[in-house]
């Protein structure tokens, strides 16, 4: 068993025009990263499942801690989207995951 630990965002933290990301589009952070999503999974891998929207994978649980180190969501973790964002030198990977139990995502 493995805990995978990131960096991330509440997703009302994070806009971009149009409500939905495009090439191009400047995405603009609210506030600097202030949630830690730790994610457990049964394997080293973190591949169990699919990344399909109606898929969730028994295996993989999430604990969302808020800036005071709270927990503030938990529960099955579900990848959806993955964005590339480019600060014109470097590429940096976002994925917004989904916990299913508390209708969150991150």
């Amino acid at each position: 068993m493995a805990t995978f630990n990131y960096s991330g965002y509440d997703d009302d933290q994070i806009t971009w025009p149009g409500g939905t990301p495009s090439n191009g589009d400047t995405i603009t952070f609210t506030q600097p990263t202030n949630h830690t999503i730790s994610i457990t999974d049964n394997d080293t891998q973190l591949v169990d499942g699919t990344d399909d929207r109606d898929d969730e994978d028994s295996s993989q649980t999430a604990i969302v801690y808020d800036e005071f180190g709270n927990p503030e969501a938990s529960g099955q973790v579900q990848p959806r989207d993955e964005i590339a964002l480019t600060d014109g030198t470097n590429t940096y990977y976002m994925t917004e995951v989904y916990i299913a139990a508390t209708n969150s995502y991150y």
